[in-house]
């Protein structure tokens, strides 16, 4: 039951995320789910409003967030697969939490809509592959895509495992270096300003009239 809670509050959020909030996956799903099932213009109409739907229900999710903290949990599941004395999660017997682990296992390996992060979590670790793999084989004829090719160039940085790391504070030796900018700053400015002033360089700003102009253009014409 916790492995179960586990999963459904971590995979469920990675593996929704990217089909609905990610501009890659939603394209990617979109094709694959409505691109020739539905006609023109429906085939744009639906998709698009079930992902304002589901906007609402994501829109405040961190997807960093959300993939580190599914990322962390293959790895739990990966360290109880290799602790069980069988080939499922509780031996040689499937159950429902197998059912509930494979689909996501499944989505991340096969699906051109996961996050790349996943996929390649899940090729990392050989026993959540060969998994995948076996129950693929065994319990399904027909065979399964094989694994996106690694394009991430239009994915998040999230998606591909590029967390953002905060700023780090400043050190003393950074603040000294700041500091020692400043004063050079300022006193280049004042040598400057005493450069003009002690010189006696300055800039003179005159205007011209436009009505006295216009008056010598008038006497040049008498002459």
């Amino acid at each position: 039951l916790a492995f179960a809670t586990l999963l459904q509050a971590k995979l469920d959020v990675a593996t929704h995320y990217p089909t609905w909030v990610e501009k890659r996956g939603f394209s990617e799903f979109r094709k694959a789910a409505y691109g020739s099932q539905l006609p023109f213009p429906l085939s744009y109409i639906v998709p698009w409003s079930q992902r304002n739907e589901m906007a609402k229900l994501l829109g405040h999710i961190d997807g960093a967030k959300a993939y580190q903290g599914a990322v962390e949990v293959l790895s739990a599941v990966a360290d109880r697969l290799r602790a069980s004395p069988g080939r499922f999660f509780f031996g040689e017997r499937p159950s429902s939490l197998d059912a509930l682990l494979f689909g996501h296992l499944a989505f991340y390996r096969h699906s051109p809509v996961a996050a790349p992060v996943l996929r390649d979590k899940v090729e990392r670790l050989p026993v959540l592959a060969s998994y995948v793999d076996g129950l693929l084989q065994d319990l399904f004829s027909t065979a399964m895509p094989p694994p996106p090719l690694d394009d991430t160039g239009s994915w998040s940085e999230a998606a591909q495992g590029a967390s953002s790391q905060p700023k780090p504070a400043p050190t003393v030796e950074d603040m000294r270096m700041w500091k020692g900018s400043q004063y050079w700053l300022a006193g280049a400015a004042a040598a400057v300003g005493s450069y003009v002033l002690l010189g006696g360089h300055y800039f003179s700003i005159t205007t011209v009239d436009d009505d006295e102009g216009d008056g010598m253009d008038d006497d040049d014409d008498v002459q």
